[in-house]
């Protein structure tokens, strides 16, 4: 029912089209067109202000867990924020009412949640990029996967908008979501714009995000549209949208990333009409600033062969390319073939005004310095020898302060980011420390624990919960059995259990009970 969309790196970073410069002879904006202009300019000013590129090493809050027992893991607050934003950016373009996302967590019922979930099986199966995968249709499933989850995560993947992405990618929110509208890459067919008919329905009114990267380097990204039943029998917002869309529109979003190889078709899409000819369409572009004309080509109504965004037709074509698109020039498009009982002259058109969508240079922020987490409390340190070190920020980039923290001496703590394999914890401003040293419990711990693993397999025995431990020989505590625990150790946001001495077992793979 939906498509799903893979970018490869090298592919997405590809340059665009030449775009034109602005014509000398301004088209005259309405007071509502310029309306319109000044609001997309500061709604994308805003947004791109807050977001900047996430890998593997930093989209995570919670990282996921390919292995038993399995952990789905939960990207970053900011990027599901932005994410949402870009979303609905693009459905203000084409004069679409927004679209809701719980859009700052992920718990049980809500629609992220039933999203992450997706994107997760897709990447524990390693599922193959270059092929169908909806409904998990082409993965398998691991060892470590129960089938009843397996089983539930299959809608999520299928009422769904699909994002592949190869080779580790680092990316932005918004170089996926506009990957996903302009809809260039898709390796089953560009030309049907199915993503961005879903991203883009007049009916859609919620979703969900999730996002996940495989051990083979693929990212998947899974927007799962959570009231897919009702919308599909919900009135649309608008009955016929346009992409580009009628009014004001912005040069770049029809120019960037557009190139012979992979052209942006523009579209189309009738929400209620089902009557549209499959055959016989003809698409005209016109400047109306120069009157040159040219007529389109590859016009094809791909409803119903593809179902996407609840449209009944899903009208797609290439601009032609005897037309230069220009900066404030005006176009008009008009498609003909239609039924003259229903169209005038079996004809519908529309005009649009072409403009910049930023003006002035954006300044985006130095990732790194955002707390994903609040978590307030006091930090212990432990560390080797008085050399642990604070960063002015917990990415890749970093630089330390020239403060060196003792070991046992105690800090406040404002927050936790996810980042490198690891949580940091921000002791105040720009100033972060590496969770492998940070001791954040210790408390007496009474109680029975089971240990929780693979059936007829167990899990190792440490001598400390410290970033310098040591496994204790061939020590192995088999799933199933029960042992008194002494102390519980948080270290790294992460839970040890004393079982006497100096032995200390993994509490991911621990059942608790006083």
């Amino acid at each position: 029912m939906l498509l799903c969309l893979i970018s490869s790196y090298g592919i997405a970073q590809e340059k665009v089209q030449k775009v034109y410069g602005e014509n000398t002879t301004d088209p005259v904006y309405s007071p509502a067109e310029q309306a319109k202009i000044n609001m997309i300019q500061e709604k994308y000013a805003e947004i791109t202000s807050s977001d900047y590129q996430r890998g593997i090493n930093d989209i995570y809050s919670v990282p996921p867990v390919f292995s038993y027992p399995y952990q789905t893991g939960y990207v970053k607050k900011d990027f599901l924020e932005n994410t949402t934003k870009w979303i609905n950016y693009y459905r203000f373009l084409l004069n679409l009412p927004e679209a809701k996302n719980a859009a700052t967590q992920y718990i049980d019922g809500n629609a992220n949640n039933f999203a992450q979930l997706g994107s997760y099986l897709l990447a524990a199966s390693n599922a193959d990029p270059f092929k169908y995968q909806h409904n998990l249709s082409n993965a398998t499933k691991p060892y470590y996967i129960p089938n009843n989850v397996w089983n539930q995560g299959k809608p999520y993947t299928n009422f769904a908008v699909l994002y592949f992405n190869t080779g580790y990618p680092i990316e932005s929110a918004y170089e996926a979501i506009t990957n996903l509208v302009i809809d260039n890459f898709d390796y089953l067919s560009a030309k049907n714009t199915g993503h961005r008919a879903d991203l883009l329905s007049s009916r859609l009114s919620s979703f969900g995000i999730g996002v996940t990267y495989g051990n083979n380097g693929t990212k998947y990204e899974d927007i799962y549209f959570d009231n897919t039943i009702q919308d599909i029998s919900t009135p649309p917002s608008r009955s016929i949208v346009n992409f580009p869309a009628e009014g004001v529109f912005p040069i770049e979003e029809i120019t960037r990333n557009n190139s012979e190889k992979f052209p942006i078709y523009w579209s189309i899409y009738f929400s209620n009409d089902y009557l549209i000819p499959r055959k016989g369409l003809s698409v005209k572009l016109t400047n109306n600033q120069t009157g040159e004309s040219g007529v389109a080509t590859n016009v094809e109504n791909i409803a119903p062969d593809v179902v996407s965004g609840y449209y009944a037709s899903i009208i797609t074509y290439l601009p032609p390319k005897n037309i230069s698109l220009k900066a404030n020039n005006q176009y008009t498009i008009t498609l003909t073939g239609l039924d003259p009982k229903n169209y005038p002259k079996g004809e519908y058109s529309y005009t649009f005004k072409l403009f910049h969508e930023a003006e002035k240079n954006v300044i985006k922020p130095v990732a790194g310095s955002k707390i994903d987490m609040i978590q307030k409390g006091v930090a212990k340190i432990k560390g080797f020898k008085d050399q642990v070190m604070v960063y002015d920020s917990y990415n890749q980039n970093h630089h330390a302060t020239g403060q060196v923290l003792p070991h046992d001496s105690l800090w406040k703590t404002f927050g936790i980011s996810y980042a490198n394999d690891t949580f940091w914890f921000n002791l105040g401003t720009n100033q972060w420390v590496d969770g492998k040293y940070i001791q954040t419990n210790d408390y007496e711990y009474r109680a029975v624990a089971t240990i929780d693993y693979i059936k007829n397999y167990g899990i190792r025995v440490w001598d400390s919960p410290f970033f310098n431990k040591k496994p204790i020989g061939q020590k192995f505590l088999t799933t199933g059995t029960k042992w008194k625990t002494f102390r519980i150790i948080t270290v790294n946001n992460h839970n040890w259990f004393n079982v006497g001495g100096n032995q200390w077992i993994d509490g991911y793979y621990v059942i608790g009970k006083k």
